[in-house]
């Protein structure tokens, strides 16, 4: 069967996250490889495609460590999971068809739960149970301080903490993830963008301070939530930002016995397999007993994974941001690289010109239903050949005369759409005319000879697209077919860098709007 994952061409943008094929890597011995059915995204995940994740190395980068799926092949010496099993676990790439792993990173899906819901649990739940049981030893009747307290760690170390019978305490980022953790039986909700949190916790508890601290924040919040900490209080770490540029911290509130913990659940999977086990064996004994419940969950499609780490990176998401692979699984390797998307069509201006037919016959192959060609000539015997070609191809293909320079010819061009034409999802403006000359002959016709096409085009484009009345209202993606002329220069080409240039301006513009 075929395989592939989720690789980055660039770190940086998230639209440079594509789906490529890769062979499938069988287990060795103490391996095991899973069909991954359903991807948790994590913020380390985020930091790694912008390329901000303290501590990586040059290289391929790693994305997804966890997910739930069924078991397709085991390496030797594994006997607690057999070929067919739904299970969990920490895995590398685990935003893919398949992913291979140390057996001990991986368990059986408790019964009842779905794949989408397996994929909330193993990193959120290890950390927060290794943070507050295991390290912190949080105990009935003390006090906790949950930062980020709405995300994945923060929600399950609520349930953790409420079941041990502690009082909460915790922060968040916005109303809306505020009132969930009220809903959730929070007494104390405080904002986690501001230091209000330390008078606040101060009030509310007598100026005593709390036990426990789970912290994600960095800066300032450390020293501040340190300093609400009671004599043999214990501070959990699981932000690495302020670790890896070797923050300082003052001592002297240690003189109450306090006791800080860094928390590297990565290097812990790594490098402590029977600690590993034992944590699993307590966390997966929980969710059995129905003392752990699986996280709310925001879902998207494997086709829709760019838009999941946007949105994580907004800081929207409340509980885990799953996606989905098991449509995916289902057909070929999803591309969220490529923009076409079947049953939908395409506007290409100076579709008739050799880089709109290119561009045209890329858009078809890609799956587009229909393109819309923009051109101000008629279509002649070759013009028509061409239409026919893309027909042949399985598209509609129509040629629409009209100026996208002329704003009522260009909409006058879009009304003679077919009324069965595809609704219009993208526009590729790659209309050009060239006019070449040292800068002392270029007169103001020579230079509106260049302009108009290109950036008068592309500003008429952008108006239509904000006209709630017009077929271009709907539109994903809008493509400016600029040069490098714009960036470096060309002998006699002025005219063609600045209205290239323009592009330049336009996209930003159109970017800053959202």
């Amino acid at each position: 069967a075929s395989s592939w994952r989720l690789e980055l061409k660039r770190a940086g943008s998230f639209d440079a996250l594509a789906y490529r094929p890769t062979p499938r890597i069988a287990p060795a011995a103490g391996q095991v490889e899973l069909e991954i059915h359903a991807t948790g995204l994590n913020f380390s995940d985020v930091l790694k495609a912008l390329g901000l994740y303290p501590g990586l190395k040059p290289g391929e980068v790693p994305l997804g460590i966890e997910a739930s799926g069924v078991v397709t092949a085991v390496g030797e010496g594994v006997e607690h999971l057999c070929v067919g099993d739904e299970a969990i676990g920490v895995l590398p790439h685990a935003f893919g068809s398949h992913a291979t792993t140390r057996a001990y990173a991986v368990v059986r899906k408790p019964a009842g739960v779905t794949h989408e819901e397996g994929a909330t649990i193993p990193i959120v739940f290890l950390t927060a149970h290794h943070s507050l049981m295991r390290l912190a030893q949080l105990e009935r009747g003390e006090r906790v301080l949950i930062h980020a307290a709405a995300g994945g760690v923060g929600l399950a170390a609520i349930q953790i903490a409420q079941h041990v019978g502690a009082e909460v305490f915790a922060t968040a980022g916005s109303d809306e993830k505020r009132d969930l953790l009220r809903s959730l039986g929070v007494k104390h909700v405080m904002d986690s963008r501001s230091l209000d949190f330390v008078h606040q916790v101060r009030e509310a508890t007598g100026g005593e301070g709390v036990d426990v601290v789970l912290n994600s924040l960095p800066g300032e919040a450390i020293d501040a939530s340190l300093g609400l900490l009671r004599a043999y209080g214990r501070f959990c770490e699981i932000g690495k930002i302020d670790i890896y540029q070797d923050r300082k911290l003052g001592l002297l509130p240690f003189q109450d016995n306090l006791s800080y913990f860094a928390i590297d659940l990565d290097r812990l999977l790594r490098e402590r397999p029977d600690q590993v086990t034992r944590l699993y064996a307590e966390v997966m004994q929980r969710f059995a007993e129905g003392v752990y419940r699986p996280l709310p969950l925001t879902r998207f499609k494997a086709s829709e994974t760019a838009d999941a780490f946007r949105y994580m990176s907004l800081r929207k998401n409340i509980g885990k941001v799953v996606v989905s692979m098991r449509e995916a699984n289902k057909e070929a390797a999803p591309t969220p690289e490529s923009p076409a998307v079947p049953g939908r069509s395409y506007l290409v201006t100076g579709g008739l010109g050799a880089l709109g037919r290119q561009a045209a016959r890329w858009l078809i192959k890609q799956g587009a239903e229909g393109v819309a060609l923009l051109s101000r000539r008629e279509p002649d015997e070759e013009a028509e050949a061409f239409l026919q070609e893309l027909r042949e191809a399985g598209a509609q293909a129509v040629c629409l005369q009209g100026d996208v320079a002329d704003r009522s010819s260009l909409e006058a061009a879009l009304a003679r759409l077919p009324k069965d034409f595809p609704n219009l999802v993208g526009v590729l403006h790659a209309a050009g005319v060239l006019d070449d000359g040292l800068l002392g002959d270029l007169n103001a016709q020579r230079l509106a000879t260049v302009l108009r096409p290109k950036a008068i085009g592309a500003w008429n484009l952008h108006e239509s697209t904000l006209d709630a009345a017009s077929p271009l209202a709907d539109v994903e993606q809008f493509v400016l077919f600029s040069s490098a002329a714009a960036t470096l220069g060309s002998p006699g080409q002025a005219n063609y860098a600045a209205a290239n240039a323009s592009l330049d301006a336009l996209a930003g513009q159109r970017r800053a709007l959202g």
